[in-house]
């Protein structure tokens, strides 16, 4: 099954998605954590979860 995280990043309000599945891995989309803090609530979920970044998908 595949689930999905929405991070909310950046003054400009843009949506961050994390699409992961049961085996660990993931796909990145529209990364726009520019602060520090930002990058860390990305990072952090990905280690909590134990996911393995395979794609990041820059649409804009």
């Amino acid at each position: 099954m595949t689930k999905t995280k929405l991070f909310v990043f950046n003054p400009f309000q843009v949506n961050t998605y994390v699409l992961y599945d049961d085996a660990g891995k993931c796909i990145i989309i529209d990364p726009a954590c520019y602060e520090d803090p930002e990058k860390r609530a990305l990072s952090d979920f990905i280690k909590k979860e134990g996911l393995e970044p395979v794609m990041i998908l820059n649409t804009h």
